[in-house]
């Protein structure tokens, strides 16, 4: 999963921006899969103002590999994450 390219941008509520690819997205969410295929940007960018950049690079790790290791993760990231 290392090699695919980074296409899209998450700008969280940090302020910090993210990279991650797109099909990588669409496969996990309906959504996001509608929003990118009808797209004619080959550079996307979703802003989630709601979310801090611990909570998106814990859930970009799940979905990349099936976990997250962290040790600073606390009882409201993890409600962050699984709304």
């Amino acid at each position: 999963m290392k090699n695919i390219p980074h296409d899209v941008s998450i700008i969280s509520g940090d302020n910090e921006e993210i990279q991650t690819n797109k099909y990588l997205l669409s496969l996990f969410s309906p959504i996001l899969r509608n929003l990118l295929s009808t797209s004619l940007d080959p550079s996307q960018i979703f802003f989630l103002p709601d979310f801090s950049t611990l909570s998106i690079r814990n859930l970009l790790n799940i979905i990349n590999s099936g976990y997250s290791v962290n040790k600073k993760i606390s009882k409201e990231d993890i409600k962050e994450i699984s709304l």
